[in-house]
Protein backbone atom coordinates (compact mmCIF):
# COMPACT_ATOMS: atom_id res chain seq x y z
CA UNK A 1 0.00 0.00 0.00
CA UNK A 2 1.26 3.80 -1.00
CA UNK A 3 -0.58 4.82 2.11
CA UNK A 4 2.37 4.62 4.78
CA UNK A 5 3.39 8.17 4.15
CA UNK A 6 0.21 8.94 5.82
CA UNK A 7 -0.11 9.92 9.25
CA UNK A 8 -1.49 7.53 11.42
CA UNK A 9 -4.79 8.77 13.16
CA UNK A 10 -4.61 7.52 17.03
CA UNK A 11 -7.99 7.95 17.74
CA UNK A 12 -8.74 5.04 15.51
CA UNK A 13 -9.92 1.90 17.55
CA UNK A 14 -7.77 -1.24 16.67
CA UNK A 15 -9.40 -3.91 18.74
CA UNK A 16 -7.50 -6.47 20.04
CA UNK A 17 -4.51 -5.48 17.66
CA UNK A 18 -3.56 -2.81 20.44
CA UNK A 19 -1.64 -5.69 22.65
CA UNK A 20 0.37 -6.64 19.46
CA UNK A 21 4.65 -5.65 19.79
CA UNK A 22 4.64 -4.50 16.27
CA UNK A 23 1.04 -2.09 16.19
CA UNK A 24 2.88 -0.67 19.64
CA UNK A 25 5.79 -0.13 18.01
CA UNK A 26 4.24 1.24 14.63
CA UNK A 27 1.95 3.16 16.76
CA UNK A 28 4.86 5.09 18.57
CA UNK A 29 6.54 5.81 15.65
CA UNK A 30 3.49 7.23 14.09
CA UNK A 31 4.07 4.92 10.62
CA UNK A 32 1.18 2.68 11.15
CA UNK A 33 -1.35 3.11 8.26
CA UNK A 34 -5.10 3.06 9.36
CA UNK A 35 -6.28 -0.59 9.54
CA UNK A 36 -8.40 -1.34 6.14
CA UNK A 37 -11.29 -3.24 7.85
CA UNK A 38 -11.97 -4.48 3.61
CA UNK A 39 -8.82 -6.37 4.06
CA UNK A 40 -9.38 -9.25 5.99
CA UNK A 41 -5.82 -10.24 5.69
CA UNK A 42 -4.99 -7.26 8.13
CA UNK A 43 -7.02 -8.74 10.44
CA UNK A 44 -6.80 -12.15 10.26
CA UNK A 45 -3.69 -13.40 8.21
CA UNK A 46 -3.29 -16.71 6.66
CA UNK A 47 -1.58 -18.84 8.56
CA UNK A 48 -0.31 -21.00 5.35
CA UNK A 49 1.92 -19.58 3.05
CA UNK A 50 1.07 -21.88 -0.34
CA UNK A 51 4.59 -20.54 -1.86
CA UNK A 52 6.65 -21.74 1.55
CA UNK A 53 4.61 -25.40 1.71
CA UNK A 54 5.64 -25.42 -1.91
CA UNK A 55 9.45 -24.69 -1.25
CA UNK A 56 9.97 -26.71 2.57
CA UNK A 57 6.72 -29.06 2.47
CA UNK A 58 3.33 -28.67 4.70
CA UNK A 59 4.73 -30.65 7.65
CA UNK A 60 7.98 -28.09 7.64
CA UNK A 61 5.93 -24.84 7.81
CA UNK A 62 4.11 -23.60 11.00
CA UNK A 63 3.05 -20.80 11.54
CA UNK A 64 4.43 -18.86 14.70
CA UNK A 65 2.41 -15.07 14.67
CA UNK A 66 2.06 -12.37 12.85
CA UNK A 67 2.14 -8.55 13.26
CA UNK A 68 1.57 -4.86 11.85
CA UNK A 69 3.76 -5.81 8.40
CA UNK A 70 4.80 -8.88 8.54
CA UNK A 71 3.51 -12.83 9.06
CA UNK A 72 6.19 -15.23 10.93
CA UNK A 73 6.69 -18.72 10.40
CA UNK A 74 9.13 -21.35 11.65
CA UNK A 75 10.71 -23.59 9.05
CA UNK A 76 11.97 -27.10 9.82
CA UNK A 77 14.85 -27.67 6.87
CA UNK A 78 17.80 -30.09 7.22
CA UNK A 79 16.88 -31.19 10.76
CA UNK A 80 17.17 -27.71 11.82
CA UNK A 81 14.18 -24.59 12.80
CA UNK A 82 14.48 -21.58 11.28
CA UNK A 83 12.49 -18.22 11.17
CA UNK A 84 10.55 -17.19 8.18
CA UNK A 85 8.84 -13.03 8.25
CA UNK A 86 7.26 -12.96 5.27
CA UNK A 87 5.27 -9.15 4.14
CA UNK A 88 2.05 -9.07 5.71
CA UNK A 89 0.84 -8.14 1.84
CA UNK A 90 2.35 -8.13 -1.92
CA UNK A 91 4.93 -4.89 -1.92
CA UNK A 92 4.34 -2.93 -4.90
CA UNK A 93 5.61 1.17 -4.26
CA UNK A 94 9.18 1.75 -4.62
CA UNK A 95 9.36 3.33 -1.02
CA UNK A 96 8.54 -0.09 0.44
CA UNK A 97 10.45 -2.24 -1.23
CA UNK A 98 13.82 0.01 -0.53
CA UNK A 99 12.65 -0.24 3.62
CA UNK A 100 13.34 -4.24 3.25
CA UNK A 101 15.52 -4.14 0.86
CA UNK A 102 17.46 -1.63 3.57
CA UNK A 103 16.67 -4.20 6.46
CA UNK A 104 17.97 -7.67 4.70
CA UNK A 105 20.88 -5.98 3.74
CA UNK A 106 21.50 -4.56 7.05
CA UNK A 107 20.36 -7.83 8.18
CA UNK A 108 23.00 -9.68 5.89
CA UNK A 109 25.71 -7.35 6.67
CA UNK A 110 25.95 -7.74 10.34
CA UNK A 111 24.97 -11.09 10.72
CA UNK A 112 25.38 -13.65 8.03
CA UNK A 113 27.20 -16.48 8.72
CA UNK A 114 30.72 -16.11 7.09
CA UNK A 115 32.51 -19.07 4.95
CA UNK A 116 35.93 -18.72 7.41
CA UNK A 117 35.34 -19.82 10.95
CA UNK A 118 38.11 -17.39 11.71
CA UNK A 119 36.13 -14.71 11.27
CA UNK A 120 32.77 -16.45 12.56
CA UNK A 121 34.58 -16.86 15.98
CA UNK A 122 35.98 -12.95 15.78
CA UNK A 123 32.52 -11.89 15.30
CA UNK A 124 31.17 -13.42 18.19
CA UNK A 125 33.98 -12.34 20.13
CA UNK A 126 32.84 -9.04 19.02
CA UNK A 127 29.82 -9.36 20.86
CA UNK A 128 28.16 -10.55 17.33
CA UNK A 129 26.36 -13.75 18.95
CA UNK A 130 24.06 -12.11 20.30
CA UNK A 131 22.31 -11.17 17.16
CA UNK A 132 19.99 -13.40 15.21
CA UNK A 133 21.59 -14.77 12.38
CA UNK A 134 20.58 -14.22 8.72
CA UNK A 135 20.43 -16.68 6.37
CA UNK A 136 18.69 -15.67 3.25
CA UNK A 137 16.29 -13.78 1.82
CA UNK A 138 14.02 -13.56 -1.00
CA UNK A 139 11.08 -12.38 -2.98
CA UNK A 140 8.21 -13.86 -4.26
CA UNK A 141 4.96 -12.70 -6.41
CA UNK A 142 5.85 -8.77 -4.76
CA UNK A 143 6.12 -10.61 -1.02
CA UNK A 144 9.30 -10.28 0.40
CA UNK A 145 10.91 -13.66 2.77
CA UNK A 146 13.79 -13.28 5.43
CA UNK A 147 14.72 -16.38 6.91
CA UNK A 148 16.98 -16.17 9.89
CA UNK A 149 17.77 -18.85 12.70
CA UNK A 150 14.85 -19.58 15.55
CA UNK A 151 15.31 -18.56 18.50
CA UNK A 152 13.32 -20.63 21.07
CA UNK A 153 13.41 -17.86 23.46
CA UNK A 154 9.95 -16.78 22.38
CA UNK A 155 9.50 -12.89 20.97
CA UNK A 156 12.07 -10.12 22.45
CA UNK A 157 9.29 -7.96 22.95
CA UNK A 158 7.41 -11.10 25.65
CA UNK A 159 10.98 -11.09 27.09
CA UNK A 160 10.97 -7.61 27.79
CA UNK A 161 7.93 -7.57 29.07
CA UNK A 162 8.30 -10.25 31.54
CA UNK A 163 11.48 -8.72 32.76
CA UNK A 164 11.15 -4.83 32.55
CA UNK A 165 12.33 -5.25 36.29
CA UNK A 166 16.01 -5.83 35.66
CA UNK A 167 18.59 -3.43 34.11
CA UNK A 168 19.56 -4.53 30.49
CA UNK A 169 23.25 -5.48 32.19
CA UNK A 170 21.75 -7.75 34.51
CA UNK A 171 20.56 -10.12 31.28
CA UNK A 172 23.02 -11.00 28.27
CA UNK A 173 21.93 -13.76 26.38
CA UNK A 174 18.29 -13.59 25.36
CA UNK A 175 17.91 -15.99 22.23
Amino acid sequence: KNNLKKPMNNNVDRGDDDDDPDNIIAQRLNIMPPLDESDSGAIYPSKIDEHLVEKFGMKNIKYIGSGAFSIAFECLFNNEKFAIKRTKKPLIGKLEKQTIKREIEALRVLTSIKEDEATNMQEQEEGKEYLVYFIEAWDFNNYYYIMTEFCEGGTLFDFLEENKHYKIDEFRIWK
